[in-house]
C-alpha cells in the first residue's frame, strides 16, 4: 500500500530545510554553534582600569573583581550590532590611557562572544566609559591589547559604571 504525498509533508520538509539553512548560515562562518544565544560568561584573567592616567589592575582575589566581572558579562550579553567603521588611533589610545576612564579586560585565551555576525575571538577587550566613543557604548576586541578595527555596540554600559562606582570610581 503506497502512501500519497501530502501538502503538509512538503511544508514540513521545506520548513526544516529553511531552519537548518538559517542555523548553518550563522554557525559555520562564526564557527560558533551557539551564535544565536546572547550570553557571555567568561572570567577574565585580569581587569585593568585606566582612570585619568592611573592604572589599577584587578585580579580574581581583588575587591570588586567579582562585581565588575558580572557587569562585564551582563553588558557583553546585550550586544546590539557591529560598527565596522570604528577604530582606535594612537592618539585616541593615548587619550584613553592618560585622561579617560577605560576598562581593559584580558582573558587567558581567546573568548567566544555569541553573535549573529562575524567577530573574531579576542583575548583582550577595551571599553571606553568616558571620552571619545563612550556615548556610542562600544567594545573593541583584539589580541594582547592590539585592538582591531571595528567595534561591538552594546545596549548599555550602565552595569559597568555602577560596578565601578561601588569600588570607588
Amino acid at each position: 500500500m503506497r502512501r500519497e504525498p501530502r501538502l503538509r509533508d512538503l511544508f514540513l520538509v521545506v520548513t526544516l530545510f529553511l531552519l537548518a539553512l538559517i542555523y548553518l548560515s550563522g554557525a559555520l562562518p562564526n564557527e560558533d554553534p551557539l551564535w544565536f544565544w546572547p550570553s557571555f560568561s567568561q572570567e577574565p584573567e585580569r581587569i585593568v582600569i585606566h582612570h585619568a592616567g592611573q592604572e589599577t589592575v584587578l585580579m580574581a582575589s581583588s575587591p570588586g573583581y567579582t562585581e565588575l566581572t558580572q557587569a562585564i558579562n551582563s553588558c557583553l550579553s546585550q550586544v546590539t550590532g557591529f560598527q565596522s567603521t570604528l577604530g582606535l588611533s594612537e592618539a585616541t589610545m593615548k587619550e584613553y590611557m592618560t585622561k579617560e576612564l577605560v576598562l581593559e579586560i584580558f582573558y587567558a585565551k581567546p573568548v567566544v562572544i555569541h553573535l549573529p555576525f562575524m567577530f573574531s575571538r579576542p583575548n583582550s577587550l577595551l571599553i571606553p566609559l568616558t571620552g571619545r566613543l563612550s556615548e556610542a557604548k562600544v567594545v573593541f576586541g583584539g589580541l594582547d591589547a592590539q585592538y582591531r578595527p571595528g567595534a561591538l555596540s552594546l545596549k548599555t554600559t550602565e552595569p559597568l559604571k555602577e560596578a565601578l562606582k561601588t569600588i570607588g570610581y
